[in-house]
């Protein structure tokens, strides 16, 4: 409507203003073109005037129209939206700094209470499992307590062999000998003799 009150009713005001009043065209008298001028001029001014308030109140109401875009019930607003969840980047395994365990030279497989046949409370067989050939050998064996004395179960000859309680260290027992050698495939088997209970701790081969 302001559109056509703009462009159409005021060119028509103006023409008619300048055809009746002004140039005469119907042939009035002053009084009557006084008139027809005075009706045209004010309205024309009514028509400006709703023009002018229409434009005001339209530049006040427009910010406020666009203040929100429209949002769809199923898609949620862009500041609210989660972003794709990022799968953790894997990175090579870095290489280890620590040393790699060294495996000992003899485990210990076995420790079982028998019998006692020396003059000792207590007799503790122990069977030792070699990890590699050991030739010649020498193994010390350290218990956690006191020992009488010491005895190799081998059912081969031996060449320059011992074995006993060590008279400086009561908590350990030594076996020597240098033929044959001893493999992951052959035990060792030895029996501790004491009067308490004891374990065996540590076995080691000296050579």
């Amino acid at each position: 409507m302001p559109v056509w009150l703009e462009r159409f009713a005021l060119v028509v005001l103006a023409a008619a203003f300048g055809g009746i009043v002004i140039l005469n065209a119907l042939k009035l008298d002053g009084i009557q073109r006084t008139g027809i001028g005075i009706a045209i001029l004010g309205l024309s001014i009514y028509i400006a005037q709703t023009i002018h308030l229409f434009n005001q109140s339209k530049a006040v109401t427009a910010p406020a129209a666009t203040t929100s875009p429209m949002i769809h019930k199923d898609n949620p607003p862009p500041e609210t939206a989660q972003p794709p969840e990022k799968s953790p980047k894997q990175h090579p395994k870095a290489p280890s700094n620590q040393a790699p365990s060294i495996q000992p030279d003899i485990l210990i497989v076995e420790q079982k209470e028998i019998p006692s046949t020396r003059n000792a409370k207590y007799a503790l067989r122990v069977t030792l499992q070699p990890t590699k050939t050991i030739q010649p050998v020498h193994l010390r064996l350290q218990c956690d307590g006191p020992l009488i004395d010491a005895d190799l179960q081998e059912p081969q000859r031996l060449i320059q062999y011992s074995y006993g309680v060590v008279p400086s260290e009561t908590n350990v027992a030594e076996v020597t000998f240098v033929f044959p050698p001893i493999d992951s495939n052959r035990v060792v088997v030895v029996v501790l003799f004491s009067n308490q209970q004891v374990k065996v701790a540590n076995v080691r081969n000296v050579y």
